[in-house]
Protein backbone atom coordinates (compact mmCIF):
# COMPACT_ATOMS: atom_id res chain seq x y z
CA UNK A 1 0.00 0.00 0.00
CA UNK A 2 1.36 3.05 -1.10
CA UNK A 3 1.88 6.15 1.27
CA UNK A 4 0.60 9.62 -0.32
CA UNK A 5 4.22 10.83 -0.69
CA UNK A 6 5.27 7.21 -1.79
CA UNK A 7 2.32 7.77 -4.35
CA UNK A 8 3.67 11.10 -6.07
CA UNK A 9 6.93 10.17 -5.66
CA UNK A 10 5.92 7.24 -8.02
CA UNK A 11 4.28 8.83 -10.56
CA UNK A 12 6.63 12.11 -10.81
CA UNK A 13 9.44 9.01 -11.28
CA UNK A 14 7.52 8.18 -14.58
CA UNK A 15 7.83 10.97 -16.17
CA UNK A 16 9.92 12.45 -18.46
CA UNK A 17 10.26 15.61 -18.83
CA UNK A 18 13.05 18.68 -17.83
CA UNK A 19 13.72 19.83 -14.28
CA UNK A 20 11.72 22.61 -14.72
CA UNK A 21 8.72 21.00 -16.67
CA UNK A 22 8.61 18.44 -14.10
CA UNK A 23 7.68 20.94 -11.13
CA UNK A 24 4.78 21.68 -12.87
CA UNK A 25 3.78 18.10 -13.01
CA UNK A 26 4.21 17.89 -9.86
CA UNK A 27 2.40 20.83 -9.13
CA UNK A 28 -0.84 19.75 -11.20
CA UNK A 29 -0.69 16.95 -9.22
CA UNK A 30 -0.42 17.93 -5.91
CA UNK A 31 -3.69 20.53 -6.87
CA UNK A 32 -5.38 17.40 -7.96
CA UNK A 33 -4.71 16.15 -4.56
CA UNK A 34 -5.57 18.70 -2.90
CA UNK A 35 -8.78 19.53 -4.72
CA UNK A 36 -9.92 16.14 -3.51
CA UNK A 37 -8.86 16.04 -0.40
CA UNK A 38 -11.31 19.21 0.06
CA UNK A 39 -13.86 17.87 -1.19
CA UNK A 40 -13.83 14.94 1.65
CA UNK A 41 -11.53 11.87 -0.16
CA UNK A 42 -9.35 10.14 2.15
CA UNK A 43 -5.92 9.48 0.87
CA UNK A 44 -6.77 5.80 -0.30
CA UNK A 45 -9.69 6.91 -2.09
CA UNK A 46 -7.68 9.97 -3.92
CA UNK A 47 -5.15 7.62 -4.98
CA UNK A 48 -7.88 5.04 -6.50
CA UNK A 49 -9.38 8.11 -8.04
CA UNK A 50 -6.32 9.00 -10.25
CA UNK A 51 -5.29 5.23 -10.49
CA UNK A 52 -2.26 3.10 -10.87
CA UNK A 53 0.88 5.55 -11.13
CA UNK A 54 2.29 4.32 -14.56
CA UNK A 55 -1.21 4.81 -15.84
CA UNK A 56 -1.67 8.25 -14.33
CA UNK A 57 1.89 9.68 -15.65
CA UNK A 58 1.30 8.27 -19.08
CA UNK A 59 -1.92 10.45 -18.94
CA UNK A 60 -0.05 13.54 -17.87
CA UNK A 61 2.32 13.38 -20.42
CA UNK A 62 -0.29 12.92 -22.75
CA UNK A 63 -2.70 15.56 -21.77
CA UNK A 64 0.55 17.63 -21.41
CA UNK A 65 -1.42 19.04 -17.71
CA UNK A 66 1.86 21.25 -16.60
CA UNK A 67 0.71 23.54 -19.47
CA UNK A 68 -2.27 23.85 -17.22
CA UNK A 69 -0.29 25.22 -14.48
CA UNK A 70 0.00 28.91 -14.81
CA UNK A 71 1.46 31.69 -12.92
CA UNK A 72 -0.43 34.80 -12.04
CA UNK A 73 0.13 38.18 -13.35
CA UNK A 74 0.02 41.77 -12.00
CA UNK A 75 -3.22 41.74 -14.12
CA UNK A 76 -4.61 39.52 -11.49
CA UNK A 77 -2.64 39.79 -8.46
CA UNK A 78 -3.75 43.67 -8.37
CA UNK A 79 -6.89 43.52 -8.63
CA UNK A 80 -7.33 40.53 -5.93
CA UNK A 81 -5.56 42.79 -3.94
CA UNK A 82 -7.34 46.03 -4.02
CA UNK A 83 -10.55 43.46 -3.42
CA UNK A 84 -9.08 42.01 -0.76
CA UNK A 85 -7.58 45.78 1.09
CA UNK A 86 -11.52 47.02 0.70
CA UNK A 87 -12.46 44.17 2.76
CA UNK A 88 -10.41 44.56 5.21
CA UNK A 89 -11.77 48.34 5.31
CA UNK A 90 -15.20 47.10 5.77
CA UNK A 91 -13.87 44.85 8.62
CA UNK A 92 -11.84 48.04 10.18
CA UNK A 93 -15.09 49.72 10.70
CA UNK A 94 -15.91 47.39 13.34
CA UNK A 95 -12.97 49.02 15.52
CA UNK A 96 -13.11 52.07 14.16
CA UNK A 97 -17.03 52.44 15.40
CA UNK A 98 -15.34 51.31 18.98
CA UNK A 99 -12.73 53.40 19.06
CA UNK A 100 -14.86 56.65 17.91
CA UNK A 101 -17.10 55.37 20.80
CA UNK A 102 -14.28 54.83 23.45
CA UNK A 103 -12.99 58.30 22.40
CA UNK A 104 -16.34 60.34 22.52
CA UNK A 105 -16.47 59.34 26.41
CA UNK A 106 -12.90 60.67 26.55
CA UNK A 107 -13.91 64.18 25.11
CA UNK A 108 -12.59 66.36 21.85
CA UNK A 109 -10.91 64.48 20.15
CA UNK A 110 -9.16 65.79 17.13
CA UNK A 111 -10.16 64.30 13.63
CA UNK A 112 -6.28 63.22 13.26
CA UNK A 113 -6.18 61.43 16.60
CA UNK A 114 -8.92 59.06 15.44
CA UNK A 115 -7.26 58.27 11.98
CA UNK A 116 -4.08 57.61 13.23
CA UNK A 117 -5.54 55.49 16.01
CA UNK A 118 -7.56 53.25 13.55
CA UNK A 119 -4.68 52.93 11.10
CA UNK A 120 -2.70 51.68 13.43
CA UNK A 121 -5.64 49.05 14.36
CA UNK A 122 -5.81 48.11 10.83
CA UNK A 123 -1.91 47.72 10.21
CA UNK A 124 -1.25 45.80 13.17
CA UNK A 125 -4.57 43.56 13.66
CA UNK A 126 -6.76 43.48 11.10
CA UNK A 127 -4.25 43.82 7.50
CA UNK A 128 -1.79 40.97 8.94
CA UNK A 129 -4.49 38.59 9.99
CA UNK A 130 -6.77 38.65 7.47
CA UNK A 131 -4.02 37.78 4.65
CA UNK A 132 -2.38 35.39 7.06
CA UNK A 133 -5.39 33.05 7.95
CA UNK A 134 -7.13 33.06 4.50
CA UNK A 135 -4.06 32.33 2.82
CA UNK A 136 -2.78 29.67 5.48
CA UNK A 137 -6.05 27.95 6.36
CA UNK A 138 -7.66 28.36 2.83
CA UNK A 139 -4.38 28.80 0.00
CA UNK A 140 -6.45 31.87 -0.81
CA UNK A 141 -8.27 35.05 0.13
CA UNK A 142 -11.75 36.44 -1.20
CA UNK A 143 -10.02 38.40 -3.15
CA UNK A 144 -7.57 35.90 -4.87
CA UNK A 145 -10.66 33.62 -5.07
CA UNK A 146 -13.30 35.63 -6.80
CA UNK A 147 -9.85 36.52 -9.44
CA UNK A 148 -9.62 32.60 -9.45
CA UNK A 149 -6.06 32.30 -7.63
CA UNK A 150 -4.21 30.43 -5.01
CA UNK A 151 -1.20 30.33 -2.99
CA UNK A 152 0.93 26.96 -3.51
CA UNK A 153 4.31 25.79 -2.47
CA UNK A 154 6.48 25.32 -5.31
CA UNK A 155 5.37 22.16 -5.57
CA UNK A 156 2.01 22.75 -6.04
CA UNK A 157 1.16 21.45 -2.02
CA UNK A 158 -0.93 23.83 0.54
CA UNK A 159 1.22 26.35 1.74
CA UNK A 160 1.64 26.78 5.63
CA UNK A 161 0.58 29.62 8.12
CA UNK A 162 4.35 30.21 8.84
CA UNK A 163 4.28 30.89 4.89
CA UNK A 164 0.92 33.02 4.87
CA UNK A 165 2.53 34.96 7.95
CA UNK A 166 6.21 35.82 6.12
CA UNK A 167 3.93 36.35 2.82
CA UNK A 168 1.92 39.08 4.71
CA UNK A 169 4.28 40.89 6.42
CA UNK A 170 6.47 41.69 3.52
CA UNK A 171 3.25 43.53 3.03
CA UNK A 172 3.73 46.16 5.55
CA UNK A 173 7.68 46.58 5.90
CA UNK A 174 9.51 48.85 4.11
CA UNK A 175 10.65 45.72 2.10
CA UNK A 176 7.12 46.06 -0.24
CA UNK A 177 8.97 47.91 -2.80
CA UNK A 178 11.67 45.50 -3.67
CA UNK A 179 8.63 43.08 -2.82
CA UNK A 180 6.56 44.68 -5.69
CA UNK A 181 9.32 45.60 -8.09
CA UNK A 182 10.17 41.88 -8.09
CA UNK A 183 6.95 40.87 -8.95
CA UNK A 184 7.05 42.92 -12.28
CA UNK A 185 10.19 40.72 -13.35
CA UNK A 186 10.19 37.37 -12.30
CA UNK A 187 9.89 34.55 -14.76
CA UNK A 188 7.45 32.90 -12.19
CA UNK A 189 5.38 36.29 -11.65
CA UNK A 190 6.90 36.71 -7.65
CA UNK A 191 7.05 38.68 -4.97
CA UNK A 192 10.45 38.62 -3.10
CA UNK A 193 8.28 37.08 -0.16
CA UNK A 194 6.89 33.77 -2.78
CA UNK A 195 11.12 33.63 -3.39
CA UNK A 196 12.14 33.41 0.17
CA UNK A 197 8.78 30.99 1.48
CA UNK A 198 9.56 28.96 -1.63
CA UNK A 199 5.63 29.83 -2.28
CA UNK A 200 3.59 30.79 -6.48
CA UNK A 201 0.37 32.27 -7.05
CA UNK A 202 -1.00 30.08 -9.76
CA UNK A 203 -4.45 30.14 -11.70
CA UNK A 204 -6.76 27.68 -10.07
CA UNK A 205 -6.78 24.53 -12.26
CA UNK A 206 -10.61 24.01 -13.09
CA UNK A 207 -11.65 20.12 -13.18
Amino acid sequence: MYTMERYVDSVLGKIHAPPKKLVRFEAWLQLRIHGLRNNGHSNTEIMEALGEPELLAVDMMNADVSSQVKFAGVFRRVPAFIVDMAICCLINLFPFIFVVLVFEEAGDVPPLVLMAVTTIMAMVLVFPTYFSFLDGSRGRTLGKRLLGLRVVRDTGAPISFKDAVLRTLFLFTPFVIPDLVTLLFHRKRKRLADIIAGTSVIREIKK
